[in-house]
């Protein structure tokens, strides 16, 4: 089981969904983090939609939660296929 708790550090702020530069760089970092803390495992899509719905599971409005997990997961895919396909490891 992959830990996702580093994404915490950027659910957490009350504008983690905002797409401010701030927020973004947040992102990153904590993707980055993830990836570290599970030394370079395969991390799929699916799991990191699902650990934002459940991170969030107390928003009133899970209909735009659900859209901006589908949005972060896919930024977060983009990253894992561009580290893999060019064969770096953080």
């Amino acid at each position: 089981m992959n830990d996702f708790s580093p994404l915490n550090t950027w659910l957490r702020v009350s504008t983690w969904d905002s797409g401010h530069p701030k927020d973004d760089e947040r992102f990153y970092k904590a993707v980055k983090q993830v990836i570290v803390k599970n030394d370079n495992r395969t991390i799929s899509q699916e799991d990191v939609y699902r650990y934002i719905i459940d991170f969030n599971a107390d928003n009133k409005n899970s209909a735009r939660v659900e859209k901006l997990a589908e949005q972060y997961s896919e930024r977060f895919a983009v990253v894992i296929d561009f580290l893999y396909e060019n064969n770096i490891k953080l």
